[in-house]
Protein backbone atom coordinates (compact mmCIF):
# COMPACT_ATOMS: atom_id res chain seq x y z
CA UNK A 1 0.00 0.00 0.00
CA UNK A 2 1.47 2.94 -0.73
CA UNK A 3 2.12 5.57 2.26
CA UNK A 4 -0.80 7.90 2.86
CA UNK A 5 -1.12 11.42 4.00
CA UNK A 6 -3.81 14.31 4.86
CA UNK A 7 -7.36 13.71 4.46
CA UNK A 8 -6.69 9.52 2.95
CA UNK A 9 -4.79 9.14 6.12
CA UNK A 10 -7.25 10.90 8.80
CA UNK A 11 -10.06 8.53 7.13
CA UNK A 12 -7.51 5.38 7.20
CA UNK A 13 -7.78 5.44 11.19
CA UNK A 14 -11.46 5.64 11.19
CA UNK A 15 -11.90 2.80 9.33
CA UNK A 16 -12.30 -0.94 11.13
CA UNK A 17 -9.37 -2.40 12.24
CA UNK A 18 -9.10 -5.63 10.61
CA UNK A 19 -10.58 -8.65 12.49
CA UNK A 20 -12.22 -5.73 14.73
CA UNK A 21 -15.23 -4.05 14.93
CA UNK A 22 -13.65 -0.81 16.26
CA UNK A 23 -11.99 1.92 14.47
CA UNK A 24 -7.89 1.94 14.01
CA UNK A 25 -8.48 4.89 15.93
CA UNK A 26 -10.51 3.28 18.50
CA UNK A 27 -7.94 0.62 19.57
CA UNK A 28 -5.43 3.10 19.37
CA UNK A 29 -7.49 4.80 22.45
CA UNK A 30 -7.84 1.69 24.06
CA UNK A 31 -4.44 0.85 23.83
CA UNK A 32 -3.58 4.02 25.64
CA UNK A 33 -6.62 4.05 27.91
CA UNK A 34 -7.93 6.68 26.57
CA UNK A 35 -12.04 6.82 26.82
CA UNK A 36 -13.93 10.29 25.94
CA UNK A 37 -16.32 11.63 28.41
CA UNK A 38 -18.40 13.45 26.32
CA UNK A 39 -21.13 12.54 23.88
CA UNK A 40 -19.31 15.37 21.65
CA UNK A 41 -15.77 13.85 22.25
CA UNK A 42 -17.09 10.84 20.56
CA UNK A 43 -18.89 12.56 17.65
CA UNK A 44 -15.65 14.69 16.82
CA UNK A 45 -13.51 11.31 16.91
CA UNK A 46 -15.97 9.55 14.70
CA UNK A 47 -16.58 12.21 12.37
CA UNK A 48 -14.72 11.59 8.95
CA UNK A 49 -15.20 15.15 7.36
CA UNK A 50 -11.81 16.71 6.40
CA UNK A 51 -12.79 20.31 8.49
CA UNK A 52 -14.15 20.36 11.77
CA UNK A 53 -15.15 23.06 13.69
CA UNK A 54 -15.32 22.43 17.70
CA UNK A 55 -16.93 25.49 19.41
CA UNK A 56 -17.02 24.88 23.83
CA UNK A 57 -17.52 26.11 26.87
CA UNK A 58 -13.97 26.43 29.24
CA UNK A 59 -12.53 23.32 30.16
CA UNK A 60 -14.64 21.24 27.92
CA UNK A 61 -11.99 18.71 27.04
CA UNK A 62 -11.81 20.47 23.68
CA UNK A 63 -7.88 20.67 24.34
CA UNK A 64 -7.20 16.80 25.41
CA UNK A 65 -9.73 15.27 22.67
CA UNK A 66 -8.06 17.27 19.82
CA UNK A 67 -4.66 16.10 20.86
CA UNK A 68 -5.71 12.89 21.07
CA UNK A 69 -7.04 12.56 17.53
CA UNK A 70 -3.85 13.43 15.83
CA UNK A 71 -1.78 11.38 17.88
CA UNK A 72 -2.64 7.99 15.00
CA UNK A 73 -1.77 10.78 12.47
CA UNK A 74 1.87 11.50 13.59
CA UNK A 75 2.87 7.95 14.86
CA UNK A 76 2.11 6.44 11.64
CA UNK A 77 5.34 8.36 10.44
CA UNK A 78 6.06 10.45 7.25
CA UNK A 79 3.68 13.50 8.29
CA UNK A 80 4.01 17.01 9.18
CA UNK A 81 1.82 19.08 11.21
CA UNK A 82 0.97 22.37 13.48
CA UNK A 83 -0.70 23.28 16.15
CA UNK A 84 -1.76 27.22 15.47
CA UNK A 85 -2.64 29.62 18.35
CA UNK A 86 -2.67 33.56 18.50
CA UNK A 87 -0.30 33.71 20.82
CA UNK A 88 2.53 30.78 21.63
CA UNK A 89 1.51 29.95 24.74
CA UNK A 90 -1.79 28.93 24.05
CA UNK A 91 -0.68 25.73 22.12
CA UNK A 92 1.34 24.26 24.79
CA UNK A 93 -0.96 22.53 26.66
CA UNK A 94 -2.63 20.27 23.19
CA UNK A 95 1.42 19.70 22.51
CA UNK A 96 1.96 18.78 26.45
CA UNK A 97 -0.89 16.27 25.93
CA UNK A 98 0.88 14.51 22.69
CA UNK A 99 4.15 14.83 23.83
CA UNK A 100 3.61 13.27 27.31
CA UNK A 101 1.51 10.51 25.57
CA UNK A 102 4.49 9.50 23.74
CA UNK A 103 6.40 9.73 26.52
CA UNK A 104 4.18 7.20 28.79
CA UNK A 105 3.99 5.18 25.96
CA UNK A 106 8.14 5.10 25.59
CA UNK A 107 8.94 6.05 22.20
CA UNK A 108 12.52 8.05 21.45
CA UNK A 109 12.62 11.75 20.03
CA UNK A 110 14.76 12.06 17.33
CA UNK A 111 14.34 15.78 18.13
CA UNK A 112 12.74 17.78 20.65
CA UNK A 113 12.11 21.26 22.38
CA UNK A 114 9.85 21.94 25.01
CA UNK A 115 10.81 25.52 25.93
CA UNK A 116 7.49 27.56 25.74
CA UNK A 117 8.83 30.70 27.26
CA UNK A 118 11.81 30.95 24.57
CA UNK A 119 9.17 30.13 21.56
CA UNK A 120 10.39 26.54 20.69
CA UNK A 121 7.88 23.89 21.11
CA UNK A 122 8.75 21.34 18.78
CA UNK A 123 9.44 17.37 18.03
CA UNK A 124 10.86 14.36 15.42
CA UNK A 125 9.20 11.35 15.94
CA UNK A 126 9.85 8.08 14.58
CA UNK A 127 6.92 6.90 13.29
CA UNK A 128 5.77 3.23 11.21
CA UNK A 129 6.45 5.06 7.72
CA UNK A 130 9.50 7.64 8.64
CA UNK A 131 10.03 10.92 10.81
CA UNK A 132 6.82 13.10 11.81
CA UNK A 133 6.95 16.49 12.52
CA UNK A 134 4.77 18.49 15.12
CA UNK A 135 5.51 22.02 15.80
CA UNK A 136 3.75 24.54 18.16
CA UNK A 137 3.28 27.81 15.60
CA UNK A 138 1.80 31.37 16.73
CA UNK A 139 -0.69 32.89 13.79
CA UNK A 140 0.24 36.39 15.32
CA UNK A 141 2.48 37.20 12.17
CA UNK A 142 1.53 35.45 9.12
CA UNK A 143 4.52 36.16 7.29
CA UNK A 144 6.68 34.10 9.45
CA UNK A 145 4.23 30.94 9.19
CA UNK A 146 6.52 30.16 6.14
CA UNK A 147 5.54 27.34 2.86
CA UNK A 148 5.26 24.04 4.90
CA UNK A 149 3.04 21.22 3.34
CA UNK A 150 0.81 19.97 5.98
CA UNK A 151 -0.78 17.00 6.64
CA UNK A 152 -3.14 18.65 9.39
CA UNK A 153 -3.14 21.74 11.76
CA UNK A 154 -5.05 21.86 14.93
CA UNK A 155 -5.97 25.62 15.10
CA UNK A 156 -6.23 25.91 19.13
CA UNK A 157 -8.53 28.84 20.18
CA UNK A 158 -9.41 29.92 16.88
CA UNK A 159 -11.41 32.53 17.45
CA UNK A 160 -8.84 34.89 18.88
CA UNK A 161 -6.64 34.54 15.89
CA UNK A 162 -7.68 36.80 12.52
CA UNK A 163 -9.26 35.06 9.91
CA UNK A 164 -6.62 36.35 7.30
CA UNK A 165 -4.27 33.50 9.01
CA UNK A 166 -6.76 30.80 7.65
CA UNK A 167 -7.26 32.58 4.41
CA UNK A 168 -4.47 33.37 3.64
CA UNK A 169 -1.71 31.14 4.63
CA UNK A 170 -3.18 27.95 6.31
CA UNK A 171 -5.62 26.75 3.83
CA UNK A 172 -2.96 27.08 1.33
CA UNK A 173 -0.66 24.93 3.34
CA UNK A 174 -2.89 22.11 3.04
CA UNK A 175 -3.41 22.00 -0.52
CA UNK A 176 -0.62 19.95 -1.79
CA UNK A 177 -1.48 16.55 0.66
CA UNK A 178 -5.14 17.03 1.01
CA UNK A 179 -4.49 18.16 4.93
CA UNK A 180 -6.93 18.15 7.31
CA UNK A 181 -8.07 21.09 9.82
CA UNK A 182 -9.57 21.03 13.58
CA UNK A 183 -10.79 24.64 14.79
CA UNK A 184 -11.36 23.86 18.70
CA UNK A 185 -12.39 27.09 20.62
CA UNK A 186 -14.40 29.18 22.53
CA UNK A 187 -16.61 31.54 20.90
CA UNK A 188 -16.08 35.10 20.41
CA UNK A 189 -18.99 36.90 19.41
CA UNK A 190 -19.91 36.14 16.12
CA UNK A 191 -16.50 36.31 14.21
CA UNK A 192 -15.30 34.43 11.28
CA UNK A 193 -15.24 30.90 13.30
CA UNK A 194 -19.43 31.49 13.90
CA UNK A 195 -19.23 31.66 9.77
CA UNK A 196 -17.48 28.39 9.80
CA UNK A 197 -19.97 26.76 12.30
CA UNK A 198 -22.90 27.76 10.29
CA UNK A 199 -21.10 26.10 6.77
CA UNK A 200 -20.87 22.67 9.45
CA UNK A 201 -24.13 22.99 10.28
CA UNK A 202 -25.18 22.31 6.93
CA UNK A 203 -27.08 18.62 6.30
CA UNK A 204 -25.92 19.17 2.47
CA UNK A 205 -21.83 19.70 3.48
CA UNK A 206 -20.03 17.20 2.15
CA UNK A 207 -16.46 18.81 3.52
CA UNK A 208 -17.45 20.78 7.34
CA UNK A 209 -18.64 19.37 10.23
CA UNK A 210 -19.80 21.90 13.61
CA UNK A 211 -19.27 20.64 17.03
CA UNK A 212 -20.65 22.56 19.97
CA UNK A 213 -21.12 21.43 24.00
CA UNK A 214 -21.12 22.86 27.41
CA UNK A 215 -18.49 23.31 30.02
CA UNK A 216 -21.20 21.36 32.17
CA UNK A 217 -20.92 18.53 29.87
CA UNK A 218 -17.42 17.67 31.53
CA UNK A 219 -18.62 15.09 33.97
CA UNK A 220 -15.06 15.90 35.95
CA UNK A 221 -15.93 19.35 36.27
CA UNK A 222 -17.42 20.74 39.59
CA UNK A 223 -21.02 21.40 38.79
CA UNK A 224 -21.36 23.62 42.06
CA UNK A 225 -18.12 25.86 40.69
CA UNK A 226 -19.68 26.45 37.58
CA UNK A 227 -22.93 27.05 39.63
CA UNK A 228 -20.66 29.88 41.29
CA UNK A 229 -18.93 31.38 37.92
CA UNK A 230 -23.00 31.67 37.09
CA UNK A 231 -23.13 34.19 40.01
CA UNK A 232 -20.06 35.43 39.67
CA UNK A 233 -20.03 36.73 35.81
CA UNK A 234 -22.41 38.53 33.93
CA UNK A 235 -25.01 36.59 32.06
CA UNK A 236 -23.29 37.50 28.47
CA UNK A 237 -20.32 36.40 29.42
CA UNK A 238 -21.22 33.09 31.62
CA UNK A 239 -23.03 32.77 28.32
CA UNK A 240 -20.39 33.02 26.30
CA UNK A 241 -17.25 31.24 28.31
CA UNK A 242 -19.56 28.64 29.63
CA UNK A 243 -21.99 27.80 27.72
CA UNK A 244 -20.04 28.61 24.36
CA UNK A 245 -22.92 31.33 23.60
CA UNK A 246 -22.25 33.43 20.27
CA UNK A 247 -22.63 36.75 21.83
CA UNK A 248 -22.02 39.87 21.34
CA UNK A 249 -21.47 42.43 23.76
CA UNK A 250 -21.28 45.70 23.14
CA UNK A 251 -24.40 47.14 22.52
CA UNK A 252 -26.83 44.28 22.47
CA UNK A 253 -30.28 45.52 22.05
CA UNK A 254 -32.09 42.07 23.50
CA UNK A 255 -29.27 40.71 26.00
CA UNK A 256 -31.96 38.35 26.95
CA UNK A 257 -32.58 36.86 24.14
CA UNK A 258 -31.09 33.87 23.19
CA UNK A 259 -31.17 30.75 21.09
CA UNK A 260 -31.48 28.55 23.90
CA UNK A 261 -33.74 30.29 26.56
CA UNK A 262 -36.39 31.08 24.23
CA UNK A 263 -36.51 27.73 22.23
CA UNK A 264 -39.85 26.22 21.71
CA UNK A 265 -40.38 22.96 19.49
CA UNK A 266 -43.58 24.17 18.89
CA UNK A 267 -44.53 24.00 15.02
CA UNK A 268 -47.29 25.70 12.78
CA UNK A 269 -51.11 24.14 14.53
CA UNK A 270 -54.14 24.29 12.92
CA UNK A 271 -55.99 24.23 16.14
CA UNK A 272 -53.89 27.41 17.61
CA UNK A 273 -54.98 31.53 15.94
CA UNK A 274 -52.22 32.31 13.34
CA UNK A 275 -51.07 35.87 12.59
CA UNK A 276 -48.61 37.02 10.35
CA UNK A 277 -46.01 40.05 10.94
CA UNK A 278 -43.93 41.76 7.88
CA UNK A 279 -41.25 43.99 7.15
CA UNK A 280 -41.05 44.99 3.46
CA UNK A 281 -38.11 44.91 1.34
CA UNK A 282 -36.24 43.83 -2.03
CA UNK A 283 -32.36 44.36 -1.93
CA UNK A 284 -32.50 43.82 1.62
CA UNK A 285 -34.88 41.11 2.63
CA UNK A 286 -38.32 41.43 2.50
CA UNK A 287 -40.06 39.26 5.82
CA UNK A 288 -43.22 37.20 7.22
CA UNK A 289 -42.78 35.66 10.27
CA UNK A 290 -45.90 32.90 11.90
CA UNK A 291 -46.92 33.42 14.66
CA UNK A 292 -49.18 31.65 17.67
CA UNK A 293 -50.28 32.88 20.99
CA UNK A 294 -51.24 30.36 23.72
CA UNK A 295 -51.42 30.60 27.24
CA UNK A 296 -50.32 34.52 26.93
CA UNK A 297 -47.01 33.33 25.20
CA UNK A 298 -45.85 34.31 21.63
CA UNK A 299 -44.17 31.80 19.20
CA UNK A 300 -43.04 32.10 15.91
CA UNK A 301 -42.85 29.04 14.22
CA UNK A 302 -41.72 30.12 11.38
CA UNK A 303 -40.16 32.29 8.71
CA UNK A 304 -39.99 33.53 5.22
CA UNK A 305 -36.93 35.86 4.16
CA UNK A 306 -36.65 36.78 0.39
CA UNK A 307 -35.00 39.49 -1.75
CA UNK A 308 -35.75 40.53 -5.18
CA UNK A 309 -39.39 40.53 -4.94
CA UNK A 310 -42.23 43.37 -5.00
CA UNK A 311 -44.51 43.85 -2.74
CA UNK A 312 -47.49 42.07 -5.06
CA UNK A 313 -44.55 39.42 -6.11
CA UNK A 314 -44.01 38.97 -2.20
CA UNK A 315 -47.59 39.33 -1.36
CA UNK A 316 -48.47 36.41 -3.68
CA UNK A 317 -45.71 34.17 -2.62
CA UNK A 318 -46.65 34.25 1.14
CA UNK A 319 -50.04 33.54 0.35
CA UNK A 320 -49.08 30.58 -2.34
CA UNK A 321 -46.95 29.28 0.56
CA UNK A 322 -49.82 29.19 2.74
CA UNK A 323 -51.93 27.56 0.39
CA UNK A 324 -49.61 25.12 -0.49
CA UNK A 325 -48.45 23.97 2.97
CA UNK A 326 -52.55 24.01 4.34
CA UNK A 327 -52.13 26.92 6.84
CA UNK A 328 -55.58 28.00 7.42
CA UNK A 329 -56.56 31.80 6.93
CA UNK A 330 -54.60 34.10 9.67
CA UNK A 331 -56.15 35.98 12.52
CA UNK A 332 -54.13 39.16 11.63
CA UNK A 333 -51.44 40.85 9.44
CA UNK A 334 -49.50 43.59 10.70
CA UNK A 335 -46.54 45.53 9.49
CA UNK A 336 -44.87 48.74 8.90
CA UNK A 337 -48.06 51.18 7.87
CA UNK A 338 -45.47 54.06 7.01
CA UNK A 339 -45.53 52.12 3.48
CA UNK A 340 -49.16 52.33 2.14
CA UNK A 341 -47.75 50.97 -1.31
CA UNK A 342 -46.90 47.81 0.30
CA UNK A 343 -50.14 47.69 2.06
CA UNK A 344 -52.07 48.53 -1.17
CA UNK A 345 -50.32 45.68 -2.57
CA UNK A 346 -50.31 43.05 0.04
CA UNK A 347 -54.38 43.66 0.32
CA UNK A 348 -54.67 42.42 -3.27
CA UNK A 349 -53.66 39.41 -1.71
CA UNK A 350 -55.76 38.85 1.00
CA UNK A 351 -53.71 40.79 4.08
CA UNK A 352 -55.18 43.89 5.55
CA UNK A 353 -52.24 44.66 7.57
CA UNK A 354 -52.68 46.72 10.77
CA UNK A 355 -50.38 48.55 12.36
CA UNK A 356 -49.47 51.81 14.53
CA UNK A 357 -46.84 54.36 14.09
CA UNK A 358 -45.09 54.75 17.95
CA UNK A 359 -41.52 55.53 18.45
CA UNK A 360 -39.33 52.71 18.15
CA UNK A 361 -37.74 53.09 21.26
CA UNK A 362 -41.65 52.05 22.93
CA UNK A 363 -41.29 49.46 20.41
CA UNK A 364 -38.27 47.79 21.26
CA UNK A 365 -39.14 48.26 25.24
CA UNK A 366 -42.47 46.31 25.21
CA UNK A 367 -40.07 43.62 23.38
CA UNK A 368 -37.87 43.89 25.72
CA UNK A 369 -40.22 43.27 28.74
CA UNK A 370 -41.46 39.85 27.58
CA UNK A 371 -37.73 38.46 27.46
CA UNK A 372 -36.94 39.27 30.52
CA UNK A 373 -35.60 36.57 33.01
CA UNK A 374 -38.78 35.35 34.97
CA UNK A 375 -41.44 36.66 32.79
CA UNK A 376 -39.88 35.21 29.26
CA UNK A 377 -42.84 35.14 26.64
CA UNK A 378 -41.15 35.13 23.07
CA UNK A 379 -40.30 31.94 22.20
CA UNK A 380 -39.10 31.06 18.52
CA UNK A 381 -38.53 27.53 16.66
CA UNK A 382 -34.99 28.43 15.92
CA UNK A 383 -34.74 25.26 13.46
CA UNK A 384 -37.62 26.89 11.47
CA UNK A 385 -36.16 30.52 12.04
CA UNK A 386 -32.59 30.43 11.72
CA UNK A 387 -32.29 34.03 10.11
CA UNK A 388 -34.92 36.02 12.88
CA UNK A 389 -33.13 33.69 15.61
CA UNK A 390 -29.49 35.33 14.45
CA UNK A 391 -31.07 38.61 13.93
CA UNK A 392 -32.42 38.60 17.57
CA UNK A 393 -29.23 37.58 19.08
CA UNK A 394 -27.26 40.25 17.12
CA UNK A 395 -29.35 42.94 17.02
CA UNK A 396 -27.51 46.18 18.04
CA UNK A 397 -27.27 49.88 18.68
CA UNK A 398 -25.26 52.31 16.14
CA UNK A 399 -22.01 53.13 17.06
CA UNK A 400 -22.90 57.28 17.80
CA UNK A 401 -20.83 59.98 19.37
CA UNK A 402 -24.15 61.26 20.91
CA UNK A 403 -25.62 59.12 23.69
CA UNK A 404 -28.63 58.43 21.66
CA UNK A 405 -29.90 54.55 21.59
CA UNK A 406 -30.65 54.36 17.59
CA UNK A 407 -30.88 50.55 16.09
CA UNK A 408 -28.42 49.78 13.83
CA UNK A 409 -30.10 49.34 10.01
CA UNK A 410 -28.87 46.21 9.02
CA UNK A 411 -29.89 42.32 9.89
CA UNK A 412 -33.01 43.93 11.75
CA UNK A 413 -35.88 42.79 9.18
CA UNK A 414 -37.13 39.91 11.34
CA UNK A 415 -36.66 41.89 14.45
CA UNK A 416 -38.69 44.89 12.43
CA UNK A 417 -41.50 42.42 12.06
CA UNK A 418 -41.79 41.37 15.55
CA UNK A 419 -41.50 44.85 17.23
CA UNK A 420 -44.56 45.65 14.89
CA UNK A 421 -46.67 43.08 15.85
CA UNK A 422 -45.74 43.15 19.59
CA UNK A 423 -46.70 46.94 19.44
CA UNK A 424 -49.85 46.07 18.33
CA UNK A 425 -50.26 43.27 21.01
CA UNK A 426 -49.68 45.76 23.89
CA UNK A 427 -51.72 48.47 22.55
CA UNK A 428 -54.40 46.70 22.64
CA UNK A 429 -55.32 45.24 18.58
CA UNK A 430 -59.27 44.12 18.88
CA UNK A 431 -58.58 41.04 16.73
CA UNK A 432 -55.41 39.50 18.57
CA UNK A 433 -56.83 36.53 20.61
CA UNK A 434 -55.15 34.91 23.37
CA UNK A 435 -56.14 31.29 23.96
Amino acid sequence: MNKLQGYELYKYWNQASPGKILTRKQVYFEKIGYKPWAPTQVSFHQSNKRFRVWHAGVKSGKSLASARDMEPMILYGGTKGWILSSIYELGQFEFHYILESFQNQGFAFENLSDSPKSGKMYFRIEGVNGISTCDVKSGKDITKLGGASLDWVLMVEAATMNEEVWERNIRQRLTDKIGIAAFTTTPKGRNWTYKLHKKGLKKDEPRWKSFYCKSIDNPHLDKKEIKDAKEDLSQDAFRQEYEAGFLTFAGRIYKNFSSELNYTDMEYSKDLPLYVTFDFGFITPAVCLFIHIKDKNFYVVNEIYRTHLTHNEFGKYIREYMNLNKYKQEVGSYGDISKPEAIAEMKKHGFYIRGRQTDISLGLEYVRQILKPGARRLFVNTVKCPQFTEEMENYQYKKTKTFKEIPADIDNHGCDAIREFIVNFKMGRPNIRII
